[in-house]
Protein backbone atom coordinates (compact mmCIF):
# COMPACT_ATOMS: atom_id res chain seq x y z
CA UNK A 1 0.00 0.00 0.00
CA UNK A 2 2.72 2.45 0.66
CA UNK A 3 4.36 1.85 -2.55
CA UNK A 4 0.78 2.13 -4.45
CA UNK A 5 1.03 -0.58 -6.63
CA UNK A 6 -2.32 -1.41 -6.52
CA UNK A 7 -4.48 2.24 -7.63
CA UNK A 8 -6.72 2.75 -5.09
CA UNK A 9 -9.10 5.95 -5.09
CA UNK A 10 -9.72 7.40 -1.78
CA UNK A 11 -11.28 11.05 -1.16
CA UNK A 12 -9.82 13.26 1.52
CA UNK A 13 -13.72 12.25 3.37
CA UNK A 14 -12.35 8.77 3.87
CA UNK A 15 -8.89 9.88 5.38
CA UNK A 16 -10.86 12.71 7.95
CA UNK A 17 -13.25 9.85 8.69
CA UNK A 18 -10.77 7.04 9.49
CA UNK A 19 -8.58 9.84 11.15
CA UNK A 20 -11.66 10.73 13.63
CA UNK A 21 -12.91 6.94 14.29
CA UNK A 22 -9.29 5.89 15.08
CA UNK A 23 -9.03 8.97 17.69
CA UNK A 24 -11.91 7.65 19.25
CA UNK A 25 -10.48 3.88 19.53
CA UNK A 26 -7.15 5.32 21.00
CA UNK A 27 -9.40 8.17 23.63
CA UNK A 28 -12.13 5.31 24.51
CA UNK A 29 -9.28 2.67 24.80
CA UNK A 30 -7.00 4.76 26.55
CA UNK A 31 -9.68 6.11 29.32
CA UNK A 32 -11.80 2.58 29.78
CA UNK A 33 -8.06 1.13 30.79
CA UNK A 34 -7.62 4.06 33.44
CA UNK A 35 -10.87 3.98 35.11
CA UNK A 36 -11.49 0.60 35.98
CA UNK A 37 -8.06 -0.83 37.61
CA UNK A 38 -10.26 -3.46 39.65
CA UNK A 39 -11.25 -5.92 36.76
CA UNK A 40 -10.47 -9.59 36.75
CA UNK A 41 -7.70 -10.74 34.81
CA UNK A 42 -9.81 -11.48 31.82
CA UNK A 43 -11.38 -8.41 31.12
CA UNK A 44 -7.94 -6.77 31.28
CA UNK A 45 -6.84 -9.00 28.79
CA UNK A 46 -9.80 -7.57 26.79
CA UNK A 47 -8.76 -3.92 27.84
CA UNK A 48 -5.31 -4.72 26.97
CA UNK A 49 -6.87 -5.64 23.02
CA UNK A 50 -8.87 -3.04 22.60
CA UNK A 51 -5.75 -0.76 23.49
CA UNK A 52 -3.46 -2.68 20.95
CA UNK A 53 -6.37 -2.63 18.52
CA UNK A 54 -6.28 1.32 18.39
CA UNK A 55 -2.51 1.22 18.05
CA UNK A 56 -2.94 -0.46 14.85
CA UNK A 57 -5.53 1.27 13.82
CA UNK A 58 -3.02 4.43 13.62
CA UNK A 59 -0.88 2.20 10.90
CA UNK A 60 -4.32 2.13 8.99
CA UNK A 61 -4.87 5.70 9.24
CA UNK A 62 -1.21 6.36 7.94
CA UNK A 63 -1.63 4.02 4.98
CA UNK A 64 -4.75 5.75 4.02
CA UNK A 65 -3.50 9.50 4.31
CA UNK A 66 -0.50 8.46 2.12
CA UNK A 67 -2.90 7.05 -0.35
CA UNK A 68 -5.19 10.20 -0.33
CA UNK A 69 -1.80 12.62 -0.25
CA UNK A 70 0.49 10.68 -2.22
CA UNK A 71 1.00 11.00 -6.32
CA UNK A 72 2.29 7.11 -7.45
CA UNK A 73 6.04 8.83 -8.25
CA UNK A 74 6.51 10.00 -4.59
CA UNK A 75 7.03 6.69 -2.49
CA UNK A 76 10.49 7.21 -1.51
CA UNK A 77 10.01 9.11 1.90
CA UNK A 78 7.06 7.61 2.49
CA UNK A 79 8.17 4.43 3.09
CA UNK A 80 10.94 5.18 5.82
CA UNK A 81 8.04 7.35 7.48
CA UNK A 82 5.69 3.93 7.43
CA UNK A 83 9.01 1.65 8.71
CA UNK A 84 9.83 4.01 11.62
CA UNK A 85 6.12 4.60 12.66
CA UNK A 86 5.41 1.04 12.38
CA UNK A 87 8.49 -0.16 14.49
CA UNK A 88 7.26 2.34 16.93
CA UNK A 89 3.84 1.08 17.22
CA UNK A 90 5.05 -1.95 17.25
CA UNK A 91 7.30 -1.67 20.37
CA UNK A 92 4.26 0.16 21.75
CA UNK A 93 2.21 -2.69 21.65
CA UNK A 94 5.38 -4.95 23.39
CA UNK A 95 5.40 -2.26 26.33
CA UNK A 96 1.88 -2.24 26.91
CA UNK A 97 1.73 -5.74 26.80
CA UNK A 98 4.61 -6.67 29.11
CA UNK A 99 3.47 -3.97 31.47
CA UNK A 100 0.09 -5.28 31.82
CA UNK A 101 1.62 -8.81 32.25
CA UNK A 102 3.49 -7.54 35.37
CA UNK A 103 0.52 -5.56 36.88
CA UNK A 104 -1.79 -8.73 36.51
CA UNK A 105 0.73 -11.39 38.18
CA UNK A 106 1.55 -9.46 41.23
Amino acid sequence: MVLLKKPVIMSNITAIATAAYTTYKIAAAIVHMRTNRAYPPLLQTLQTIYLIDALVSVLAVQNTLIVVNTAPGQTGAMLGWSAVAGAAIYLAIVAVTICRLIKTRC
